[in-house]
């Protein structure tokens, strides 16, 4: 008792040199006109003793402690990520890599690359990349672009002049390579073998043909010639059997020993539509967008390829041929009406190399879209080595086609594209992102560019289309430039052993994650 009275008389004796906070003082040091601000706020919130944010600048500066991460954190999120989308897909494999300014920062496989050997799946797996292959390819026509060797707005036969002419209802039209790159051009997909549709439009070609060559006959002998193509079509009439098989050209077994060869699967068929119309997604689009540049190369597109990766410092990529040992090359699966995982069959992919017969590691990957990132924000006046491609070209290719955004606001020049976009005040904010999601026999893949924008450029002003939209040169003006040597945003790719899989969503979803990464923390 003696003590605890004691205790009392001597904080009574020293009260006035005991510091004590007062309700609402900031807990980190501020200036002399914050402390009074937070002073003055004090007194009209004592009520409730809380304190203005915005009054506390070190505490709630522009590094805003609510939306910025720890790499740690982010990476634990990103595994969450892929074993829920893993475990949801029940794939064999899945694999991811990430950049961030330039650095690799993250690289995972989960379960395997070879299921019967119970081989797991890694970083520098070698898999099918399917559709990146377009943007591969797209970069080698940027190249040539630039050095003037191929014009956007030539048409095909200018470069191959054997090239079948086109017509679309009874019009003649041309086909330019700015729409194979865009998808506009109307040349077909793959085709099924037991499509009623596209046979009978096969038979309707036939016939049409015949017809013509038959008009420019003797009147008495057209009409016998016309009944005998008639009978001939009758008789193989898809409607009348089909056939058991359900492969499609994308299971392909033939070998092509060239691209131009290639073009015998489709350069006789009728255009889906007119070109310049519509977008309508094409593989054989890009295989013949790869006879072109063969053409004014005057060399395989194979050796175009080879050489381009050797380029690019992409050691690990190749094509997609069967009979080269390639080390690390991850199996292809499928599976079939029960869900039961199969080996997917065997398939040649030599009549689409530049859309869709490449192989390649997400690492690998990931450094391509650095490639592109850097030339995208390097500018002529900056220290340090050129970009593989021009600034002003990268932008132009990540833009529709001649900025005609109301036919692809969506697709580029061999790019998918993810536009600027807040729709309501306050809601959730994204800037433009862009890359290429893939679909072939036995994987899926995404690629996803997100470039880095100052914090004063991130508002951007809505379009009449309802989204928030940038082109070509805004966007470029928008974009940081080239830190250090080294590009500003993130880069994405995942890749799985198993078709059919839509890994957009997933590889955003990962990249918006790394754009928060604060590595101070």
């Amino acid at each position: 008792l003696t003590f605890v009275c004691a205790a009392f008389v001597l904080l009574y004796l020293f009260q006035d040199s005991i510091s004590v906070p007062r309700i609402g003082r900031c807990s980190t040091s501020c200036s002399a006109d914050t402390q009074a601000k937070i002073k003055k706020n004090s007194e009209k919130v004592a009520d409730t003793g809380k304190v203005k944010e915005k009054d506390c600048p070190q505490r709630w500066g522009q590094k805003d402690k609510t939306t910025s991460i720890k790499l740690e954190d982010a990476i634990q999120k990103s595994k969450i990520i892929c074993h829920r989308k893993k475990e949801e897909l029940a794939c064999p494999g899945l694999v991811v890599s990430v950049s961030v300014d330039g650095r690799q920062v993250y690289a995972e496989g989960f379960g395997y690359s070879d299921l019967e050997n119970e081989v797991p799946i890694q970083s520098d797996s070698v898999m099918r990349i399917a559709s990146i292959s377009k943007s591969l390819t797209t970069v080698i026509v940027a190249k040539m672009w630039e050095s003037g060797q191929i014009d956007l707005d030539n048409k095909v036969q200018h470069y191959l002049p054997e090239f079948p002419q086109k017509f679309y209802m009874g019009e003649k039209v041309d086909i330019t390579v700015g729409q194979l790159l865009n998808h506009t051009s109307g040349i077909r997909h793959y085709k099924k073998n037991d499509d009623p549709v596209h046979a009978f439009d096969e038979q309707v070609v036939n016939i049409v043909k015949k017809t013509r060559e038959a008009s420019h006959l003797p009147f008495y002998t057209a009409g016998a010639v016309q009944k005998k193509v008639q009978d001939q079509v009758e008789s193989k009439m898809p409607f009348d059997s089909f056939q058991k098989t359900k492969e499609t050209e994308i299971f392909s077994k033939e070998n092509f020993p060239s691209t131009a060869k290639s073009l015998a699967l489709f350069q006789n068929d009728p255009l889906i539509c007119k070109p310049g119309s519509k977008f309508s997604y094409t593989t054989h689009g890009f295989t013949l967008l790869s006879a072109v540049v063969e053409a004014v190369a005057q060399k395989p597109f194979a050796q175009m390829v080879t050489r381009t990766f050797h380029s690019l410092g992409m050691k690990e990529s190749y094509l997609d041929r069967p009979d080269p040992i390639v080390y690390k090359r991850a199996r292809n699966y499928m599976k079939n009406k029960a869900g039961k995982v199969l080996n997917a069959p065997y398939v040649d992919c030599s009549y689409k190399w530049g859309g869709g017969g490449l192989l390649s590691t997400t690492e690998d990957l990931v450094k391509f879209g650095n490639i592109l990132l850097y030339s995208a924000q390097h500018k002529e006046e900056d220290p340090g080595p050129p970009g593989y491609l021009k600034a002003s070209t990268v932008w132009k290719f990540w833009s529709p086609l001649d900025g005609n955004q109301s036919i692809t606001p969506l697709y580029g020049l061999g790019f998918e594209l993810t536009p600027d976009e807040q729709y309501y005040g306050m809601c959730e904010r994204h800037t433009f992102g862009t890359g290429h999601t893939g679909n072939a026999v036995g994987a899926s893949s995404m690629l996803f560019i997100l470039p880095r924008y100052s914090e004063s450029e991130k508002l951007i002003s809505r379009t009449g289309s309802g989204q928030f939209e940038t082109l070509g040169k805004e966007r470029q003006e928008k974009c940081m430039a080239v830190k250090n040597g080294l590009p500003q945003g993130v880069v994405v790719a995942v890749i799985v052993n198993l078709p059919s899989i839509d890994l957009r969503a997933t590889a955003i979803e990962i990249a918006r994650t790394f754009e928060k990464v604060d590595f101070s923390l």
